[in-house]
């Protein structure tokens, strides 16, 4: 059930909104890849990215990694935080961006092409007793006592500063003539890339002193420092390489091993994680 106090709420943008609509869609079952949810809500997927990236910032959604049985990593899974009484606070001072009304009437022909009932404010009174504690509406098969955190570091380097610092659209548009890596083409090759850029942007906002590399503590401003020397070369070294790896057998911890190879990207070998 969506309520009109949802549609009509101006703490999220119009985009944002249909995201969330879209992920309550896939109640109970795996998440689609953002090349998926962004056919479905038509939009691209940069914005796609940096809608669920707002929404996890601002704690509605919150996001769990998942991963084949071989290590591979797959579209990440969400848990959407549904609170009633947030979609009846004041508008936000900061974020003035008004819905126009045609917004609304697309986003509630949704609702209804997937079978959910728009509420009206005077259909709510059963609603709103029940809504003194947050309905978790978890969207995959990870567990629901599960508790993922919202992080609290502050952002140096941005999503969209590092897919323009490292070029992230010439490489999706990389395809090997000799076979191999094809973005394009090949929907596990994008996974391993958007991993690989999220776990760039995890260690270059890093706010530690040292970060752990492997079994290796190293000092904030070298890792970022080597981090930054990444060259279009090296990330598809990296990605070329893991691939190879998971054809050979599971790597045990995914994360790590990209650490420590994009930390090590540089370099002519890379290590085995």
């Amino acid at each position: 059930m969506i309520h009109n106090d949802f549609l009509d709420y101006e703490g999220l943008n119009s985009k944002e909104k249909l995201v969330m609509i879209t992920l309550m869609r896939y109640d109970g079952t795996a998440f689609p890849s953002i090349p998926k949810l962004s056919k479905k809500i038509g939009l691209s997927e940069r914005t796609v990215r940096y809608a669920l990236k707002s929404l996890e910032e601002k704690n509605f959604i919150s996001r769990h990694p998942r991963y084949t049985a071989d290590g591979a990593r797959m579209s990440n899974s969400y848990t959407i935080t549904d609170d009633p009484d947030i979609w009846k606070s004041e508008t936000s001072d900061e974020l003035s961006e008004e819905i126009s009304k045609q917004e609304l009437e697309e986003m509630a022909e949704l609702l209804r092409a997937a079978g959910y009932t728009i509420q009206s404010p005077t259909e709510q009174t059963v609603s709103n007793s029940q809504a003194a504690s947050q309905e978790q509406l978890s969207l995959s098969d990870t567990s629901d006592s599960e508790e993922v955190m919202p992080s609290k570091n502050v952002e140096e380097y941005s999503m969209d500063y590092l897919y323009q610092y490292f070029n992230y659209d010439l490489i999706c548009s990389f395809k090997n003539p000799y076979g191999g890596l094809n973005f394009l083409e090949n929907e596990h090759d994008q996974k391993v890339l958007d991993t690989v850029f999220s776990v760039l942007y995890d260690m270059l906002n890093d706010p530690s002193a040292y970060i752990q590399i492997g079994q290796d503590s190293i000092p904030q401003a070298v890792v970022k420092n080597e981090l930054l020397g990444l060259t279009f070369d090296a990330i598809i070294g990296v990605i070329d390489a893991y691939n190879n790896e998971t054809e050979h057998g599971a790597i045990y911890d995914p994360v790590s091993w990209l650490r420590n190879a994009l930390y090590k990207g540089s370099q002519p070998h890379i290590p085995d994680g």
